[in-house]
């Protein structure tokens, strides 16, 4: 991702971006926003208001907030040896 002569490109910038904007509360804000955009869309709509999960082809409803989801290691890129 990094990019020679891009500014927004720096591992400098990438960095400041992550540890700044990239946190539980901002990602959880713009989810919600992304979510009502997404629920004023016929056809989302029909498959779920902008309450479905697809993973793979497969849809799975999702209640709009859980206790219980989360990325897990072995779908995150972070797998364990």
């Amino acid at each position: 991702m990094l990019k020679a002569g891009v500014p927004a490109l720096t591992r400098g910038r990438l960095s400041h971006v992550d540890q700044n904007y990239f946190r539980p509360e901002t990602v959880g804000a713009a989810n919600a926003r992304l979510i009502e955009a997404q629920a004023e869309v016929a056809f989302a709509r029909a498959l779920g208001g902008g309450l479905v999960a697809s993973v793979d082809g497969l849809r799975f409803v999702v209640p709009v907030t859980t206790v219980n989801a989360a990325r897990t290691l072995a779908t995150s890129g972070c797998a364990v040896a």
